[in-house]
């Protein structure tokens, strides 16, 4: 607790992680994994400008639909949160395909 420079690497941001493709080479319950999810935990953070802390628990309300603090229990929307980052990929390559061959 108070430790914003760090984040936690529990089931559901390793399961986001590994269904993003970003954390596909090791078994989700190493210490490989746990490491490798810090460090992605850390760039996400380092590239919006905010800490992993923060990156921590965005990712974990979404994959508990906890809000403990506001008593309030939303479902997990980890499937939902997967999908839509995978089509902004989608659609990112999309862009960038046409960019480059458009020209």
């Amino acid at each position: 607790m108070g430790y914003v420079k760090f984040g936690k690497p529990d089931t559901h941001i390793k399961d986001i992680f590994i269904e993003l493709g970003l954390l596909s080479a090791v078994s989700k319950s190493s210490s490989k994994a746990d490491y490798f999810s810090l460090k992605i935990i850390e760039r996400i953070a380092k590239s919006n400008n905010t800490t992993p802390y923060a990156v921590d628990k965005l990712l974990w309300l979404i994959g508990s639909g906890d809000f403990y603090l506001g008593k309030l229990e939303v479902g997990s929307k980890k499937k939902e949160f997967i999908e839509l980052m995978k089509q902004r990929k989608h659609n990112q390559t999309m862009s960038l395909r046409c960019s480059s061959s458009c020209q």
